[in-house]
């Protein structure tokens, strides 16, 4: 398991990067996440954060984490509470796999907007 920061002027966006070998790394993802890893994922590279429960991930935010990531040597699963729909439009782009646990739509402006409040 490995942490990364992404930093810019205004916010840093903290990772961690999470080899499935097996199923015994299963414990190393984090919490919310444990009960929807499946064999499915075992060789996978887990991409993890932003995972408290009220966390966005914005469109931008995620762009900057991917621009990190190799991916022409892994295949990356993506684990972060909640995305924009246009942070899944780029996922889903890419060809990228994700998982969130919060089913909620946002917006980047919508999640902005109540940001500024």
């Amino acid at each position: 398991m490995s942490e990364h920061v992404v930093c810019n002027w205004k916010k840093m966006i903290k990772f961690q990067t999470i080899y499935l070998k097996d199923k015994y790394d299963f414990s190393k993802v984090p919490n919310g996440f444990i009960k929807l890893i499946t064999k499915n994922q075992i060789g996978k590279k887990i991409v993890s954060f932003k995972t408290d429960r009220n966390d966005v991930v914005l469109s931008r935010e995620l762009e900057k984490v991917i621009s990190k990531l190799d991916f022409d040597k892994s295949h990356y699963l993506i684990l972060t509470t909640n995305l924009t729909m246009e942070g899944i439009k780029i996922l889903k782009e890419k060809g990228i796999e994700y998982m969130t646990t919060s089913d909620y739509i946002w917006t980047d402006e919508s999640y902005k907007s109540i940001k500024l409040i």
